[in-house]
Formats: structure tokens, C-alpha cells, sequence
């Protein structure tokens, strides 16, 4: 619904300003003025948000959601509001380069309208796809990552013995490492999340980073625990067993 809001008022805060500028009309400048503010706003909440994510990193909770299926944990950063954001500024560059076609320099508008061609792809792009929020699964098959852009699936017969380690807290994502990375399978944009060898985890989760690592490293060294991954009994059996073990 968000991405759909920010959608339309691209289209609407392009045409306002646009209009604004060549009429010089007060009602549509007022609007204008709203627009950039509404801008702003949205920044600033984007803002308090990443920052209430850093300050609240260590206090996450050390539970998955155990639905028969898996353990899951989902993003803190809904991702339809960060391509809100973007469409909203996108309005602004789009307006600036309309109106920069009626100066007598055209350079800005060529180089805006070249920029434009090329964000706009990647926006549409954004846009289809902002509805796959980040989210991580533990399966008795192996680990998944959803993202905007991608789905990787790694087996636990592909991780490395002994990791991954215990992150910082403040970490944005966690590495892990592969020795058999042919078996990892993918699909999409591997945007900022490893590769095949490296694959990272983001870690801008509601379950407490350390947790997401001990996790991981508990299956890929105890294969006879995995069949039961997704029950609500063997999670709690999980957590009992990473507390009475030394921290990695």
C-alpha cells in the first residue's frame, strides 16, 4: 500500500511542480513547498528508524517464529518505506530536469535526463519487488535469505565447520563461508549480499544477531537436529543449548 501511495505521488509531485514553475501560480508553489517538506519528513522518519534499529541492536530477542515449516526472522526496515522515500525524491530530480529543459543552457537537462533513463529501470525495478521483505529462514534443509532482490538457499552441507561467529551487535550483516558453493542455489540480484563462496546475511532482523549466528552454527554442526528445525519443542530446545554452551 505504501509503495502504491509513493507511486502516485511521484506521478502527482512531478506534475505540481512542473506546473508550479512554468504558471508561477501561489496555490501550486504552496503545494510545491508541501511536497518538499513531506520529503524532508519522510527522511527524518527514515532516520529516527535506523536510528532506533542501532540503539535497540542488543535488546532484539533470542526467538525465532517457529511455524512447523522453519524459523523465521523478518526485517525491522519495512523496505515499501525506503522506496517511498525514493520515489519521492525521484519526483524532485524528475521535475528538476522537466524545467531545466526551458533555460537557455540545456547542460543540466541532458545530463538530469540521462541520469533519468538510467534510475528509472532500477525504480520500476525497486518498486515490483518491494514487497519481498528481508527475511530469514532456517529450514532442516538449509538456510534461505529473501531480500528485495534476491532468494539464496544454502545448504548445510555446504557451510564450513566452526562458524559463523557471534557478529557485533551493530553489525549490518553476517558472513558466512562455504565450502561446497556449487551447491548453493540463487535467484535474482546478489545486491550487497556475498556470493556464493561468502554469502552474507543481513542482519537488520527482529531476532538478536547473536542468536541468528549461534543458530546457524548449532545445525551446521549438529546434522541430527535438523529435521526437527521448525518445531516450537526443538526451539526451545535450541535456546537451552546455546545458552549452556561457551560463546563463539
Amino acid at each position: 500500500m505504501l509503495v502504491v501511495a509513493g507511486v502516485a505521488l511521484c506521478i502527482a509531485g512531478t506534475a505540481i511542480q512542473v506546473v508550479a514553475y512554468r504558471t508561477r501560480s501561489l496555490l501550486l508553489s504552496n503545494l510545491s513547498l508541501a511536497w518538499l517538506l513531506l520529503v524532508l519528513a519522510t527522511g527524518i522518519a527514515l532516520g529516527v528508524l535506523a536510528l532506533k534499529h542501532f540503539i535497540a541492536s542488543e535488546r532484539r530477542p533470542t526467538r525465532f517464529v517457529a511455524d512447523g515449516t522453519g524459523f523465521w526472522a523478518s526485517t525491522v526496515f519495512p523496505p515499501g518505506f525506503i522506496v517511498f522515500l525514493l520515489l519521492l525524491l525521484a519526483a524532485n530530480n524528475y521535475a528538476q530536469v522537466i524545467n531545466k529543459w526551458n533555460d537557455a543552457d540545456r547542460t543540466f537537462a541532458i545530463v538530469g535526463t540521462a541520469l533519468g533513463v538510467l534510475m528509472t529501470p532500477v525504480l520500476a525495478m525497486l518498486v515490483t519487488h518491494a514487497w519481498r521483505a528481508t527475511t530469514l529462514k532456517l529450514t532442516p534443509d538449509g538456510v534461505t535469505v529473501y531480500t528485495p532482490l534476491l532468494r539464496r538457499t544454502i545448504p548445510w552441507e555446504a557451510l564450513a565447520a566452526g562458524g559463523p561467529p557471534r557478529p557485533l551487535t551493530t553489525a549490518n550483516r553476517l558472513q558466512l563461508i562455504t565450502t561446497r558453493p556449487e551447491l548453493v542455489s540463487q535467484r535474482g540480484w546478489p545486491v550487497m549480499s556475498g556470493t556464493r563462496q561468502v554469502p552474507a546475511i543481513p542482519l537488520q532482523l527482529n531476532v538478536h544477531p547473536w542468536f541468528v549466528a549461534d543458530a546457524i552454527r548449532w545445525y551446521a554442526e549438529h546434522p541430527e537436529d535438523r529435521p526437527a528445525i521448525g518445531q516450537p519443542a526443538e526451539h526451545d530446545r535450541l535456546l537451552a543449548a546455546i545458552v549452556a554452551r561457551p560463546a563463539a
